[in-house]
């Protein structure tokens, strides 16, 4: 409320020139992948990779950066158009579902499903799970997310110390 008064204020009054500051634009987003062949060449797939692989890194859900990340980083420069327009797709999803798909809590929709992209980052996905530790997973179609009393709730009292 107070920056809204200034610049109106300011702009109000003609004594004081302050300059008019624009937000910076945002770059257009890229062209869809085999648009238009005429003007499709090495650097438009580049930046398109480039996009989809930072988006797979940086999706501010660490176990997604993680899984998606590495993947893509492995995966992602051997895709080819529609490959990746299928890759595409699946990073629009939003964060939790993905992460409860991929660890096997919930099952993802058919269009998901189906989609074979997402059947290799699914396979990739079990592979990298499978080699950690059991106690770091839930158990497929239990929450993520837990309290901090679980293992009393269960019964699991030989693991807790509680004083008293």
């Amino acid at each position: 409320p107070a920056l809204m008064r200034f610049l109106s204020s300011s702009s109000s009054s003609s004594s004081s020139s302050l300059p008019v500051l624009n937000p910076p634009s945002m770059p257009s987003p890229l062209p869809a992948l085999g648009e238009d062949a005429a003007g499709y060449d090495a650097s438009h797939k580049r930046r398109i990779v480039n996009a989809l692989l930072y988006r797979s890194k940086q999706r501010g859900f660490l176990e997604l950066d993680l899984l998606l990340g590495q993947w893509a980083e492995a995966n992602i420069k051997s895709l080819d158009d529609e490959q990746l327009k299928l890759y595409a797709q699946i990073l629009k999803c939003e964060n939790p579902d993905l992460y409860s798909w991929l660890t096997n809590q919930t099952s993802p929709p058919e269009e998901v499903a189906s989609n074979p992209i997402w059947t290799q980052i699914k396979k990739a996905s079990d592979d990298f799970l499978r080699k950690q530790s059991a106690g770091a997973q839930a158990p497929a179609g239990t929450p993520w997310i837990r309290g901090w009393n679980d293992l009393q709730k269960r019964g699991d009292k030989d693991d807790i110390v509680v004083e008293k």
